[in-house]
């Protein structure tokens, strides 16, 4: 029986599930209530901690690439890799890759994605 190299293996298991929940992302959109966005920007604003303003920002990411905004989305995610690369946060460093991955992938880059996975 013959395997399959590991990064073939890798691009099956990555873009897998982003291919099978496809048509659920177009329904996605515009889901988000702003409220919950609003309240995320607030605690980014107000906290002082960087694991907690770093997860944050990534989790703002994808709260706001499912309601549309992916100008917004992307500067938040940049922003809280750069916070937990500086903080030298691995969990946190890994967390803003998915959230990147994952950006890439709604905008149908999935070579991009790929990188950050």
């Amino acid at each position: 029986m013959q395997t399959l190299p590991f990064p073939v293996l890798r691009l099956i298991y990555c873009l897998l599930p982003g291919l099978l929940l496809a048509p659920n992302v177009s329904n996605a959109q515009n889901t988000v209530p702003n409220p919950v966005i609003d309240s995320l920007k607030q605690v980014i604003a107000t906290t002082e901690v960087d694991s907690v303003k770093s997860r944050t920002l990534c989790r703002l990411c994808q709260l706001q690439r499912r309601s549309g905004e992916y100008e917004e989305a992307l500067v938040s995610v940049q922003k809280g890799l750069a916070i937990v690369q500086q903080a030298k946060d691995p969990l946190g460093e890994g967390e803003c890759y998915i959230k990147m991955s994952g950006y890439f992938m709604s905008q149908s880059n999935y070579t991009e994605a790929l990188g950050y996975i």
